[in-house]
């Protein structure tokens, strides 16, 4: 997961390289001066893409109790049928046994 958050960040920041590059050039291919490069890149330097990742620290908001509900439901309604699984073979191999056990007599 970390490769992947280093990759989208590497990408936001060659996107908005590629984006002011793609600025400067279709404003001289519409006919601005080539002695105006520097100030339009300095302008197209100053203008951000409409997405792109943000580069901020975890949420300042702390998680409520709440937040934990639907997760842990989740796991219990998946793991529960599991862990009663081997008690239910485990009775049905005993009652297996006593008719096996029974079964001479009947």
């Amino acid at each position: 997961m970390q490769a992947q958050v280093a990759r989208a960040v590497a990408e936001s920041y060659v996107a908005q390289v590629n984006a002011e590059r793609l600025s400067v050039g279709t404003a001289l291919a519409a006919g601005a001066p080539t002695e105006d490069v520097p100030e339009l890149a300095t302008q197209a330097a100053l203008l951000r893409l409409p997405e792109s990742v943000d580069p901020s620290g975890p949420s300042d908001d702390p998680l409520k109790a709440i937040s934990y509900f639907a997760p842990s439901m989740g796991i219990f309604f998946v793991l529960s049928p599991s862990a009663s699984e081997p008690a239910a073979t485990s009775r049905s191999r005993k009652r297996a046994r006593w008719r096996r056990c029974a079964s001479p007599w009947r």
